[in-house]
């Protein structure tokens, strides 16, 4: 279903479905109004999904580009007619714009960072110092590696008051992206995050491996 608009339409109609209410729904089509233009004509691909939303996000401020992250995440499924990734993320809960609510207003990342603790302190998960090891093993530049190992941290800080699963990290990701105002940087942290995701979900920290250990 590569045409905008039709995928626009079955879009709304499951958000309908699932208990959005009209004034919801119109406000998810203004929300996509933007990214919907640019994807006129084109081709459905990941490159040429992603340059359309990072061209949409650019002169948006961090609430606005949090509140549309979901959304735009949703609606791609819909705009490449993945019928069984729909499915899917129906099933498991992962289409949630429906629910409507207001994007929390979140610190800075430079406020984040200054708070962090240090990478020694015993309050990250082992995944972290295993997926960094396997950055310095691949032979990633020194600078690109501190400043992934930063906004690592700043990514397991949000993720420290939630459910280790999968849509909480998703979650934790869209607050990061939030907060990079650099389409370069986004890019970045989003490769890293990833591939980051399987090395967090098999080695949780301490306290989750006791939690997931009780009958």
């Amino acid at each position: 279903m590569s045409d905008p608009q039709q995928a626009l339409t079955a879009y709304l109609s499951l958000l309908s479905r699932q208990g959005a209410d009209a004034a919801l729904c119109e406000a998810r089509r203004s929300q996509l109004a933007g990214l919907l233009t640019r994807l006129e004509g084109l081709a459905p691909s990941p490159d040429a999904y992603r340059q359309a939303v990072d061209a949409l996000l650019l002169p948006l401020d961090a609430v606005q580009r949090r509140a549309l992250l979901p959304v735009v995440r949703e609606f791609y499924y819909f705009w490449l007619g993945d019928i069984g990734r729909i499915a899917r993320m129906l099933s498991q809960g992962e289409i949630v714009s429906w629910r409507g609510g207001d994007a929390r207003v979140l610190p800075s990342l430079d406020a984040l960072l200054r708070d962090l603790p240090a990478p020694d302190s015993g309050a990250y998960p082992p995944s972290l110092g295993l997926y960094l090891d396997r950055l310095f093993e691949a032979g990633v530049d020194e600078a690109a590696s501190a400043r992934g190992s930063q906004l690592l941290q700043v990514l397991l800080h949000l993720l420290a008051s939630r459910d280790h699963a999968p849509a909480c990290y998703r979650e934790a990701v869209d607050d990061m992206l939030s907060m990079l105002a650099d389409e370069s940087e986004r890019t970045f942290f989003l490769g890293l995050a990833r591939e980051y995701f399987y090395w967090w979900l098999k080695f949780p920290a301490a306290a989750q491996r006791l939690a997931d250990a009780q009958p």
